[in-house]
Order: C-alpha cells, then sequence, then structure tokens
C-alpha cells in the first residue's frame, strides 16, 4: 500500500503519488488599526483555518474525478503514512501533462498543486 495518498470519501484512490507535503499552515483573518495614540491593535477573526499543500500525480481517470470533486465542493482525504486530512480542495487545480504516447488513460499521467483546506484530521488506521 502506497504510505502517502489522497482518495475520495468512498476510500477510492485518486492518486498514483503525493509528494511534497507542507506542514499544516494556519490562516487568520487579522485587522489591524492605530489606536489615537499611537500604539496598534491587532483583532484576530474567528478560528484560525487549516490547510495543508502538496504535489499530487494522477492518472488521467483520477485527474477527472479530483476535477468533479473539487468543483462540487466535496471532501477528500489526505493520507500521510499514519495521520488523515480531510478537507475540500481550495481552487481548481491547473494540472501538467507528464507523460506522451500513451492511448490507455490510466497510462497518462498529470502533475498537479493542490491546496486542501482541513476540516478534520486524525490518525489512519
Amino acid at each position: 500500500m502506497v504510505d502517502i495518498r489522497i482518495e475520495n470519501m468512498e476510500n477510492t484512490r485518486l492518486s498514483e503519488i503525493v509528494k511534497e507535503v507542507s506542514p499544516i499552515r494556519y490562516q487568520t483573518v487579522k485587522i489591524t488599526n492605530q489606536l489615537l495614540d499611537g500604539s496598534f491593535h491587532t483583532q484576530i477573526i474567528g478560528n484560525p483555518q487549516k490547510s495543508i499543500n502538496f504535489k499530487v500525480i494522477a492518472n488521467q481517470n483520477q485527474v477527472e474525478m479530483i476535477d468533479v470533486l473539487e468543483a462540487k465542493g466535496e471532501y477528500i482525504k489526505l493520507i500521510e503514512y499514519d495521520r488523515s486530512y480531510v478537507g475540500a480542495i481550495d481552487s481548481a487545480i491547473a494540472w501538467s501533462r507528464i507523460t506522451v504516447g500513451f492511448k490507455n488513460r490510466n497510462k497518462r499521467l498529470f502533475r498537479g498543486d493542490v491546496n486542501l483546506k482541513i476540516t478534520d484530521e486524525g490518525l489512519d488506521t
């Protein structure tokens, strides 16, 4: 079994290779105002949004499934060794083809950068 992969919520594999997985990033909405005395006040609104970036290599059938999930805003699962991250893909993926000359759709490989907005994380068993 592949140690790093992406799957849909029905556990269908959506990747051939997943690499360059970033650490989790935290983003917040910050409003900074200068007060009358010249000091600054920073207000943080809401809880931080967690996201993770990675590169995925997928065959043409997998690319089409990933694109449909992204377009519908449905969740995918990134499994990285013993951890799993569930979330929605932030924006459409710009795919670049890395193989040439294959008639078989499963042998046509594409590479794309993914930003996953994490809604849940845990240990993968």
